[in-house]
């Protein structure tokens, strides 16, 4: 379904073509406004079609960050679960929350309370400074140091985010998207001492477990 178009009154001429013949199956409607697609949710509900598939929400890469997508310079990147505030000018955030709120409601379900955070995110060194694979449903991160790696522990940085590019369009077919991006850098750190770091991924809920910890020489 194209962005520009008022998408719910097509998903009803759809359910009147298809009715009796096959099930409907609502996709890739992500690139359209929050009200188009807070209508369109409601539509497929109420009409009783099958479900509705949006427009794209991308996984994380396993060697730190995510995958990012653009649809040939639209204004709306691909999602990344629960929302972060780089894409804030498309409430990425709202829309993930109204995907959770209904797919809850079309199975008739209460909505539950949100989970905290997990696993324990994978923290690696890259280049010179860090990345790290995240945990599913952290809004952000909180990543402590220490100078021997069995205590004094503190934390250095708080509300790190791992979703972290705006303009997709211009970045997603640059050769900085076949890799991995830094996403902290520990300017505080002294030249030749030793340091052990370690993070943890935190939401409304609670937080995960630290994650493994990586020494810097």
């Amino acid at each position: 379904m194209a962005g520009h178009n008022h998408l719910a009154p097509i998903a009803r001429e759809s359910v009147k073509q298809t009715r009796g013949k096959k099930p409907l199956m609502v996709d890739e409607f992500g690139l359209g406004s929050i009200e188009n697609q807070r209508e369109l949710m409601q539509t497929i509900r109420e009409e009783g079609i099958v479900g509705g598939l949006m427009w794209s929400v991308r996984g994380r890469r396993r060697d730190g960050g995510w995958y990012y997508h653009n649809e040939g310079g639209t204004p709306i990147n691909s999602f990344h679960a629960p929302g972060f505030a780089s894409s804030f000018h498309y409430h990425e955030t709202r829309i993930l929350d109204m995907v959770r709120r209904e797919a809850y409601l079309i199975r008739g379900e209460s909505i539950p309370p949100v989970k905290k955070p997990s696993p324990a995110p994978i923290l690696m060194r890259h280049k010179d400074g860090f990345t790290w694979r995240g945990s599913t449903g952290a809004a952000f991160y909180t990543i402590e140091r220490s100078e021997t790696g069995k205590g004094g522990w503190a934390a250095i940085a708080t509300g790190l985010h791992d979703s972290v590019i705006a303009d997709v369009a211009s970045f997603a077919y640059t050769p900085e998207a076949s890799e991995a991006l830094v996403l902290y850098y520990d300017e505080t750190a002294e030249p030749d001492n030793t340091y052990f770091y370690r993070i943890k991924g935190v939401n409304v809920a609670g937080e995960t477990d630290y994650s493994n910890i990586v020494r810097i020489n």
